[in-house]
């Protein structure tokens, strides 16, 4: 995944062939500001999708146990990265480079940022991301850890608009937006952007379609034209493989429910937000296969009680 990678030394060399650095001279009206194409050609933005995690209630937590919450956090993100590395190559195959899966993060102390090409890979990447949390609160991971600390929540906003890398740092509208977006959620909600919602409609027909189709849909869309889809029929457990036996479902997204909630207001800027609630089905066992659980989880909730619009 290739962003826009700029340094400040190379911005300041490039600023000094027109402009001074030091001026010792009152300032006149005669003097002219760049033009606004100079700019943009100094500056060139990417359209990236930012998947932000915030952990719900955080401040609540009393000591010790506040003090391993970060921690957990940073545990349920090496399950996930694990999980996508094992079982959804397909999905995240540019991010995946020698066995390893590679990912933009950005730590913000309670959470953070996920960067990724477009908000399929955001989306996917929550729902492994809730999977872990899930295990967790039902005492299927470091079940005595959980015996000590109580119910962990998340809430996860996706928006897909422009980004840039300066240094070591990320900035642009996209990591803005996901920010401001999870800072007016007081419930652990799964929010998504207008950007977001129009990009579903663009290749899938809708965010509620995910719920019916698979990897192998995939390559019909063109956003994944020039994917490696040779070990299609290897691919198990991903975020869209779905798995029926005797009419049932055992695996894969059950529901999906989208509904618009309007416009929310922060700082003077105005963002125009939906609310996503998942329900998918996955299990868990050892590896002799000698003690087995089925589970459903829920990415998000409809709850829209303490959004602040």
């Amino acid at each position: 995944m290739n962003i826009n990678k700029l340094t400040l030394k190379e911005i300041e060399m490039e600023l000094a062939k027109h402009d001074i650095k030091r001026n010792y001279s009152s300032y006149l009206e005669s003097d002219q500001g760049f033009d606004l194409e100079y700019l943009t050609s100094l500056i060139k933005t990417e359209k990236k999708s930012i998947l932000g995690i915030d952990i719900y209630q955080y401040s609540q937590f009393e000591e010790p146990f506040q003090h391993f919450i970060p921690i957990i956090f940073k545990i349920l993100m090496n399950v996930t990265i694990a999980s996508i590395t094992k079982y959804d190559t397909l999905l995240f195959q540019k991010h995946i480079i020698d066995s390893k899966l590679h990912i933009h993060f950005i730590d913000s102390g309670d959470g953070g940022f996920f960067v990724f090409d477009n908000p399929l890979l955001s989306l996917a990447f929550a729902i492994h991301f809730q999977e872990a949390l899930t295990n967790y609160n039902t005492y299927h991971l470091y079940r005595k850890l959980r015996m000590n600390i109580n119910e962990i929540n998340l809430r996860y906003a996706i928006t897909y608009d422009t980004l840039y890398q300066l240094d070591d740092n990320f900035y642009g509208a996209s990591i803005i937006n996901n920010s401001r977006m999870l800072s007016k959620d007081k419930l652990n909600r799964c929010l998504y952007d207008q950007n977001t919602h129009d990009w579903f409609l663009k290749y899938f027909n809708s965010i509620e379609q995910l719920a019916n189709i698979s990897d192998r849909d995939l390559s019909k869309v063109e956003v994944f034209k020039d994917y490696n889809f040779e070990n299609l029929s290897e691919i198990k457990y991903s975020a869209l493989y779905k798995q029926v036996g005797n009419g049932v479902q055992t695996y894969g997204i059950q529901n999906i429910y989208s509904q618009k909630i309007g416009l929310i207001k922060s700082k003077n800027k105005f963002l125009s937000i939906y609310n996503l609630q998942i329900n998918f089905l996955y299990s868990i066992h050892n590896e002799e296969r000698t003690e087995f659980q089925d589970i459903t989880s829920t990415l998000g909730n409809l709850n829209t009680t303490g959004l602040n619009v």
